[in-house]
């Protein structure tokens, strides 16, 4: 099972902007889940 985190541990992480991350999952390249 994949570990899920947040946009902003991406971006802490990895240096990618969420706005980046909400276009990655419209175009199918990674899955985005949301919870509430």
């Amino acid at each position: 099972m994949a570990t899920a985190i947040t946009p902003k541990q991406v971006q802490e992480k990895f240096g990618y902007h969420p706005k980046t991350l909400a276009n990655w999952a419209a175009q199918g390249k990674i899955v985005c889940y949301s919870t509430m």
